[in-house]
C-alpha cells in the first residue's frame, strides 16, 4: 500500500474498541500509508458528549497515533483532558508534558518532512532497512528517526511484546522513567 500514498479520514466514529475493529487494519498499516503523505494528520479523533466510559481509555491511547483531541466538538460538551476523570487526567497530563519536551524534535521532523518528504510516522524498515524482521513488524512504528512507538490497540491490553530493531541502543521513555539497553521490560502506559 505505501506506493499509493493513501491516508484515511476517520474522525467521527464512536471512541470504542469494537468500532475500531476495522480501523485496527488502518493502524497496523498506518506507517506504510503515511509514507505516501508528508504529515500524519489523518490520525485524529474527536470526542463528544455522551461518550461511554469504555471510550475514555481511547482518550489516553489515541495520542500514540497522533490524536489531535476534541477540536471538532461542536456540541459545547466538555472535552478538556480533565473532563474524563482524575485517572485519565493524570495520564494525559504526563504525556502532554512529554510532548512539550519534544517540541524541538517535532519541529525538526516537520522541517525534514517539508524539505525532504520524510514521513513523521514510518514503518520500522524505513530506518532499519537491513533488519529483515523490521520489514515484517506491523504493529509498531517510528516517530521520526528517534522514537519507536508500540501503540495499545486492544481493550484491556496491559502488556505487549515489542521488537527493538538491531543496530541501535534503545532507551525506554515512560511515565515511570527511563531504562537503557537493547531489551526493555514489558510495559504499557
Amino acid at each position: 500500500m505505501p506506493e499509493y500514498g493513501l491516508g484515511f479520514w476517520q474522525y467521527e466514529a464512536e471512541p470504542e474498541y469494537t468500532v475500531y475493529d476495522f480501523d485496527i487494519y488502518r493502524y497496523y498499516r498506518g506507517p506504510n500509508l503515511m509514507i505516501g503523505n508528508w504529515y500524519p494528520r489523518d490520525y485524529s479523533r474527536g470526542f463528544y458528549e455522551g461518550m461511554k466510559a469504555s471510550g475514555q481509555d481511547k482518550v489516553v491511547n489515541l495520542p500514540q497515533l497522533g490524536n489531535s483531541g476534541g477540536s471538532h466538538c461542536r456540541s459545547g460538551a466538555a472535552n478538556e483532558v480533565w473532563s474524563y476523570g482524575e485517572e485519565v487526567y493524570q495520564i494525559c497530563k504526563t504525556y502532554l508534558a512529554l510532548r512539550e519536551k519534544m517540541k524541538d524534535y517535532i519541529r525538526e521532523l516537520m522541517k525534514a518532512a517539508h524539505i525532504h518528504g520524510d514521513p513523521l510516522m514510518r514503518p520500522l524498515f524505513y530506518d532499519f532497512p537491513q533488519d529483515e524482521k523490521a520489514w515484517r513488524i506491523e504493529d509498531e512504528y517510528m516517530f521520526g528517526w528517534k522514537y519507536l512507538v508500540a501503540p495499545v490497540l486492544k481493550a484491556g491490553q496491559m502488556q505487549s511484546t515489542v521488537y527493538l530493531p538491531k543496530g541501535k541502543q534503545w532507551r525506554l521513555v515512560s511515565a515511570q522513567g527511563e531504562a537503557t539497553g537493547t531489551r526493555c521490560k514489558e510495559e504499557v502506559m
